[in-house]
C-alpha cells in the first residue's frame, strides 16, 4: 500500500499536537525536548509543577497571593494562553510565565517569533515576570524583542535570574523568615517594584526634624495598636487607601515586618525619599499618607498633621492647599 508523504507528515503533526496537549498543560508540565515546536509548548505559559512548588513559597513570603488563568489572543486568532498571576492589592494583578531554556538559548528564528506572539494576550500596562531554569541573561535578540513590547504596548517584560530566584528561596526557607530589609532588597533589585518614571524621581526636597518624625512614628503605632487588623494589617490597609500608584503600594505592603514602629518610620522615610507622588502631582507622598491618617486621628493630632502637610509643604499648588485646608478646618498657629 503506498501512502502520500504528505498524509504522513499530517499524521506525526496530529500525534505531536495530541501529545503537546496531554503533557503540557497538566500541572503546568512543560516538555523539555529541543525537537519541539516553540509555537506549541508555548501555549502553556505556566510555571512546572516542580517549579512552582518552590516559587510559591517565595511570593508567600512577600505576601504575595497565586492564582492561574487563561489569557485570550486580542487579535482573536489563537486558543487562551495559561499563565500563573500574583499580586498584593487585587486591583493589580503581575504575570508570572515560564519559557523553557531551550527556547531562550537556541534563539532561532521560530523560537523568536513564537516568543513574540506572546505579547497579543497581555494587555497594554501588564507586568510580566519571566523565569527559565538557568537563564540569569537572555540573548540580545529576546531583549530587543521585549523592548518592542514596552514601545509599542507598554508591556513590561521583567527576567528574574535564575541565581535570585535560587536566593530568594534560600533567604525564604530560613526558619526566622524573611528579613524586613532583604525582602525590601529582592522587591527593588528582582521584582523592581520601585522602577520610577523620570517624574518620580523629582524629589519634594522636605524633612522632617527628629522631634516630628518621633511624634509621627507614634500616632502611627498608636493607630496600629488599636485596630482590629492587627499591626501588619493596619499599614497595609492605610496603604492601599492612599491615592498613589499601586505597584508603589505592593512594594511597601510587601516590605511591611510586622513591627509597628519599624514599620512606621521605614514608611515615613520611604514617603519622604520618594517625594512627589506621580499619580497626583500636587501631592507629595507623605502628604497622600498623611490625608488618611488625619482622618482617624484625634483634633490635637490632625492640627500637628495639618501643621505638617501645610507647613513643609507637602503639597505643591495653592489649589491643593486651599482644599485641604477646607477639608480640616482646625486652626494651626
Amino acid at each position: 500500500m503506498n501512502i502520500d508523504p504528505t498524509t504522513l507528515v499530517n499524521l506525526a503533526s496530529s500525534a505531536l499536537a495530541r501529545i503537546l496537549e496531554q503533557t503540557a498543560t497538566k500541572g503546568g508540565v512543560i516538555p523539555s525536548d529541543p525537537t519541539l515546536d516553540p509555537a506549541q509548548v508555548l501555549k502553556d505559559l505556566r510555571l512546572p509543577q516542580n517549579l512552582q512548588q518552590n516559587f510559591t513559597p517565595i511570593l508567600k513570603a512577600f505576601g504575595f497571593e497565586m492564582d492561574e488563568c487563561a489569557l485570550d489572543d486580542v487579535q482573536g486568532f489563537e486558543e487562551a494562553r495559561s499563565v500563573h498571576r500574583f499580586w498584593i492589592t487585587s486591583t493589580q494583578k503581575l504575570f508570572l510565565i515560564h519559557i523553557p531554556n531551550w527556547v531562550l538559548e537556541r534563539n532561532s528564528d521560530n523560537d523568536r517569533m513564537a516568543v513574540d506572539y506572546i505579547r497579543h494576550f497581555f494587555q497594554t500596562e501588564a507586568r510580566v515576570y519571566l523565569i527559565s531554569e538557568g537563564v540569569n541573561f537572555l540573548k540580545t535578540a529576546f531583549e530587543g524583542n521585549f523592548e518592542t513590547w514596552r514601545l509599542h504596548s507598554r508591556i513590561n517584560v521583567i527576567l528574574i535570574p535564575w541565581g535570585k530566584f535560587e536566593e530568594m528561596q534560600t533567604e525564604a526557607s530560613k526558619p526566622t523568615g524573611l528579613p524586613p530589609g532583604k525582602r525590601q532588597a529582592f522587591l527593588k533589585l528582582v521584582f523592581k517594584l520601585d522602577q520610577l518614571s523620570a517624574e518620580g524621581l523629582q524629589l519634594a526636597k522636605i524633612d522632617l526634624t527628629p522631634e516630628e518624625r518621633e511624634r509621627l512614628v507614634g500616632i502611627f503605632v498608636s493607630q496600629a495598636s488599636t485596630s482590629s487588623l492587627g499591626f501588619k494589617g493596619y499599614f497595609a490597609s492605610l496603604i492601599k487607601s492612599s491615592n498613589l500608584p499601586e505597584n508603589w503600594q505592593m512594594e511597601r505592603i510587601a516590605a511591611m515586618g510586622g513591627n509597628p514602629n519599624d514599620d512606621a518610620t521605614d514608611l515615613i522615610n520611604w514617603a519622604l525619599k520618594m517625594g512627589r507622588n506621580t499619580k497626583r502631582e500636587s501631592h507629595s507622598v507623605l502628604a497622600e499618607i498623611l490625608e488618611v491618617l488625619i482622618e482617624s486621628v484625634g483634633s490635637e493630632n490632625q492640627t500637628f498633621i495639618k501643621q505638617l502637610v501645610l507647613g513643609k509643604p507637602l503639597l505643591f499648588d495653592e489649589k491643593a492647599r486651599k482644599d485641604f485646608r477646607d477639608k480640616y478646618p482646625v486652626k494651626i498657629e
